[in-house]
């Protein structure tokens, strides 16, 4: 195999319990959801040991020999673009993924955009109308224009209304 010895090892809080976070890692079915466009073949219903598969993200082929699948770990031997293992632990609120192999490829930087897909299968980001409306919440009114023709308010004027004045009695 051609390409440099690399580890890394990361670890990530997520919003999830270890039961949910183990069905997106132990299902190939919900690992493609995450790893999409990364495609799997002759991926078995759920990973344990000794299952044995291929996966594809474009040219790049990658085989998978399962070696532990615990309900909060996951081993896998890597082969042809990789040579070398990756192993998951999990638990409640956190996941931590180690990676040794040689390849061409930046396996540190694939291993951070892969857990911060899973990350964001659980804590998605903030949609678009819940920052609006909290920048709308937060944010000081701003006074109505002169300019607007729907505002009530008077444009401001260069001299002060006089107070008003109690009207005389006559006796």
């Amino acid at each position: 195999m051609f390409g440099n010895f690399q580890q890394s090892q990361l670890r990530i809080e997520i919003a999830a319990t270890r039961d949910e976070i183990a069905h997106s890692l132990l299902y190939p079915d919900q690992l493609q959801t995450w790893l999409w466009p990364q495609q799997f073949s002759g991926a078995p219903d759920k990973l344990v040991a000794g299952a044995q598969f291929t996966s594809h993200f474009g040219p790049i082929v990658l085989r998978h020999q399962i070696t532990t699948a615990e309900p909060t770990h996951l081993r896998s031997l890597l082969a042809e673009s990789i040579d070398g293992f990756h192993e998951w632990y999990w638990g409640d609120g956190w996941v931590q993924s180690r990676l040794e192999g040689v390849s061409l490829l930046p396996l540190k930087l694939v291993q951070s955009l892969s857990l911060l897909r899973l990350q964001a299968r659980f804590n998605p980001p903030p949609s678009t109308t819940d920052r609006s409306t909290t920048a709308a919440a937060t944010s000081p009114e701003t006074p109505p224009s002169a300019d607007d023709p729907t505002s009530t308010a008077s444009p401001p004027s260069a001299t002060p209304p006089a107070a008003e004045q109690p009207e005389n009695e006559n006796p």
